[in-house]
């Protein structure tokens, strides 16, 4: 058996008395439908946590079914749903297999609920510097940016410019270390990575 694949519920009776709408998407569609536009009365009626559970004694057939670990309590509303058309089925949980028939509508609806007041959040802004040209890369590891079927290489007379390179020889086809040469997409350039050429995007310090 799966550790804490359970829910234990307690009854509440929570001094609220509020309203809201929710629409509820069963994942066994079907045979249960859909229920939209449910009212919801925003006091909780039961508080659910997972827990674990043996079955010592029972006068009936077993049915062998593991379910799945649950991490989240769960707080469980009235609602109240348009009237909807159930087909009989049949259902299998630790206690057997057996045939439900004439399932009402939908009359509770439970969701997850943290201890005490919500978690924080942390938001991570990333700034992206602009790639650095080529023109501003030291030789002889020219890093810098040329764009598509141009790699960055040392100048002649020093420094390091932009040459066109035949798009059928890609980044590192052309030379090795330290003077990788070569045609990579976008703003990415052909560099030196450790000892191997790779297509890579070198920003402004």
């Amino acid at each position: 058996m799966a550790a804490d694949d359970h829910l234990q519920c307690y009854r509440l009776d929570e001094d609220a008395s509020r309203n809201a709408l929710v629409s509820l998407f069963p994942a066994d569609d079907p045979p249960f439908p859909v229920a939209a536009g449910c009212r919801a009365k925003v006091g909780a009626r039961e508080v659910c946590l997972p827990a674990d559970a043996t079955v010592t004694a029972f006068d009936g057939s077993l049915g062998a079914l593991e379910g799945q670990a649950l991490d989240r309590a769960m707080l469980c509303y009235r609602v109240r749903c348009a009237r909807a058309e159930v087909a009989d089925t049949t259902v299998t949980d630790p206690f057997g297999v057996r045939p439900f028939t004439k399932i009402k509508k939908t009359t509770r609806v439970c969701v997850p609920a943290v201890a005490g007041v919500p978690p924080t959040t942390t938001t991570t802004t990333t700034t992206t510097l602009p790639p650095r040209a080529c023109g501003d890369a030291a030789a002889p590891a020219c890093d810098g940016a040329c764009g598509e079927q141009f790699a960055c290489v040392e100048a002649d007379g020093g420094g390091c410019e932009c040459i066109f390179v035949d798009i059928f020889l890609p980044c590192p086809a052309i030379a090795g270390p330290p003077n990788c040469y070569g045609s990579c997409a976008d703003q990415n350039s052909c560099i030196d990575d450790g000892g191997a050429c790779v297509c890579a995007r070198v920003s402004e310090p």
